[in-house]
């Protein structure tokens, strides 16, 4: 994995990229600077410097890739996992060596509650801590065939995909509930925690599939946390969290989604 982090460097190098590759104990980070256009904005301002950050760690069983939700670092991505594969064929006497890719997605099952499900049982489910409310729930409703068919061209062909609830109890709402009878199901929340041992500090995150049709794409993302003052009172202001209670939550998020997914195949088959 390092060597093929260094054979990435070397490529984005070449390119006028800025690479820089930093091996701490079992995690291999990448950080990577790059242009980027962005054609929005005027012409002396399209051209933005922007800066990704890649997380290898070493797993029991593999390594856990860790990338911004972003096309420019997937192909970034692309291009490491291409090294590795080369470095490891060159090792494999019989040069057919694939790499396993296992990602966190429900793509192999379209089931509207289930793809809910997942949802309410990650944010029910990162042990030592309780849900303490869900403030933003987006929700996605494919476009049925018969619509697709009349692309939208007649009064029966119009067709809402896309909802949004913000909030405090959004997923106790009726609001809520009328979209599930309706076919909707959850792609993206937003939700707060609070640690159960010691002060009950509240944490914040959200969670995503970018591709809500295929239910592919999962990331997330850390909000901060705001200390417990006492007296049922929390700081006003958010704080970021420190690199090692990030990384905490990284591992925390990574593995209950997997175990979630697994256990929703099981249960599906």
């Amino acid at each position: 994995m390092l060597e093929a982090a260094d054979q990435l460097k070397k490529e984005l190098e070449s390119q006028d990229d800025l690479c820089h590759v930093i091996a701490d104990k079992n995690i291999i980070r990448i950080h990577i600077t790059y242009l980027s256009t962005n054609y929005g904005k005027s012409d002396f301002c399209q051209v933005e410097k922007k800066t990704a950050v890649f997380e290898i760690e070493k797993q029991d069983l593999g390594y856990s890739i860790r990338r911004p939700d972003n096309d420019q670092a997937k192909v970034y991505e692309s291009n490491l996992l291409k090294h590795v594969e080369k470095l490891c064929n060159e090792v494999e006497s019989e040069n057919n060596f694939d790499l396993n890719l296992d990602e966190i997605s429900l793509s192999n099952i379209d089931d509207a509650e289930k793809r809910t499900e997942f949802f309410t049982r990650l944010i029910n489910g990162l042990e030592g801590f309780t849900l303490h409310d869900v403030t933003d729930a987006y929700v996605y409703h494919p476009k049925p065939k018969v619509i697709e068919e009349e692309d939208g061209d007649t009064d029966s062909g119009v067709h809402i995909s896309k909802a949004s609830l913000k909030g405090e109890g959004v997923l106790k709402s009726e609001e809520l509930t009328s979209l599930y009878q309706r076919g909707f199901y959850i792609w993206k929340i937003r939700w707060k925690v609070l640690e159960q041992n010691g002060d009950p500090d509240m944490y914040e995150f959200e969670a995503q599939f970018s591709d809500p049709l295929d239910f592919t794409g999962f990331s997330y993302i850390s909000r901060g946390y705001k200390k417990y003052k006492g007296a049922g009172e929390y700081n006003k202001n958010a704080s970021p969290l420190s690199d090692n209670r990030e990384l905490y939550f990284k591992r925390l998020i990574e593995s209950t989604a997997r175990s979630i997914i697994d256990n929703i195949n099981e249960e599906y088959e």
